[in-house]
């Protein structure tokens, strides 16, 4: 190691650094035949594989798409092939989760397809059917088990191959979003007094936190959590006439961080801490995606940064972020008059050189530094940090190194 830290000392020596203005590279997931009506991505992995639905009008279709083989179906659901099939997340060694039956009715079948089997999730004593919100990379799944009917009661679950369906908060109207890594879950409370800001659970620990809310508002979720965990989520605040204000936050140890956009929702965060999400624009029918860097405390409209900005015409439901910056998002294609429905898209970064740890938009010392004090750890590990593992093996090696030094300076 000493001569490896040795050896980076020197070809640092005669490297520079420049600044790159961040943007991004428009990719159309397509269509799936069959399902024309609307493309729309749900859940996205580190290696940029997306999930989602193709919508026929009325029945979805789950897919997956990577940028080597296009968008594709998931195979039919074994005794659900009549039914609607939603992917909900994927994980970075392409585990899917999803459920089967149509958004807000009964009997929703959750399941999780690895090694091209389905593993059907059930549901919990008393309750008549499951919907996976996420998944993390030792396979924990949390998410709602759901009533008979859309008025019934409804809980929370924590699901693993070890445990089978576990429900961790009783008597109280919890709802799970989010995992990472190390088990630490994300969400809310729904009802209950006094009200209580974004919440977390520990399913390693048992620790439960409550990470606070901003001034003036009544409800508080997050819907993402990285490997530091830091969370991308709401506070909303409800007026007696139901009308809804949320704040997108970053709640950190250190606290809630007002982010200053109102009407909006953060619905996903990186480990670079870059969060996406969408809000209102203008009216309640015209929304636009964001993306927030702390690194350079910048708040971007994504229909401004895009590489060809007449693409869309509105870029909208900016739903995840993964380490390498993609994102995905919907919008009407403007490139296709005669099908003006919701499309799917990926964004990826223009200045895509590996070697970008921290995603202030240069490859540097910082980076550098950065890597070096995570080499050798591998995913899962306290050590590891996400945006460092440029080839996506799982693990900070010499390949990586490699790939930093051959951009340094970019």
């Amino acid at each position: 190691m000493k001569s490896l830290v040795l050896w980076v000392a020197m070809f640092v020596a005669f490297a520079g650094s420049a600044a790159a203005q961040p943007q991004y590279r428009v990719t159309d997931l397509g269509r799936l035949p069959g399902y024309t009506y609307m493309t729309y991505p749900l859940g996205l992995n580190n290696r940029g594989e997306v999930v989602g639905i193709g919508h026929s009008g009325s029945v979805y279709r789950a897919f997956i798409w990577d940028a080597a083989n296009g968008l594709r179906a998931l195979p039919p659901v074994p005794g659900q092939e009549s039914r609607s099939s939603t992917a909900v997340a994927i994980n970075d060694l392409g585990e899917i989760i999803g459920y089967c039956g149509q958004s807000g009715g009964s009997h929703m079948v959750g399941w999780l397809f690895r090694n091209g089997q389905y593993t059907m999730l059930g549901t919990l004593p008393g309750y008549d059917g499951c919907l996976p919100a996420a998944v993390n990379n030792n396979t924990e799944i949390v998410g709602t088990a759901t009533g008979y009917g859309p008025l019934d009661p409804y809980t929370n679950f924590y699901w693993s191959p070890a445990t089978g369906m576990v429900n961790v908060v009783s008597g109280q109207q919890a709802e799970f979003y989010a995992i990472n890594d190390a088990g630490v879950i994300s969400g809310g409370i729904r009802a209950g007094e006094p009200a209580v800001g974004i919440q977390t659970w520990d399913m390693r620990t048992g620790l439960v936190s409550d990470r606070g809310m901003l001034p003036g508002t009544s409800l508080s979720f997050g819907y993402s959590i990285n490997e530091s965990n830091e969370i991308a989520g709401s506070s909303i605040y409800i007026s007696s006439s139901g009308h809804r204000t949320s704040h997108a936050v970053n709640a950190a140890d250190a606290g809630l961080i007002d982010i200053g956009l109102f009407q909006a929702v953060a619905s996903g965060i990186n480990e670079r801490g870059e969060v996406v999400g969408w809000r209102t624009w203008q009216s309640n029918s015209d929304y636009y995606s964001w993306v927030y860097s702390p690194q350079r405390g910048l708040i971007a409209d994504l229909q401004a940064v895009v590489e060809e900005p007449a693409y869309f015409s509105r870029i909208s439901g900016a739903r995840a972020i993964n380490d390498r910056g993609q994102i995905i998002a919907t919008g009407a294609n403007g490139h296709f008059p005669a099908d003006p429905s919701r499309r799917a898209f990926i964004l990826t970064p223009l200045f895509d050189a590996p070697g970008d740890v921290d995603g202030d938009g240069d490859v540097d010392l910082t980076d550098l530094a950065l890597l070096l004090s995570s080499f050798g750890a591998c995913q899962g590990e306290p050590a590891f940090v996400g945006g460092a593992d440029f080839d996506g093996s799982g693990c900070i090696e010499l390949a990586d190194l490699a790939l930093l030094l051959a951009n340094f300076g970019a």
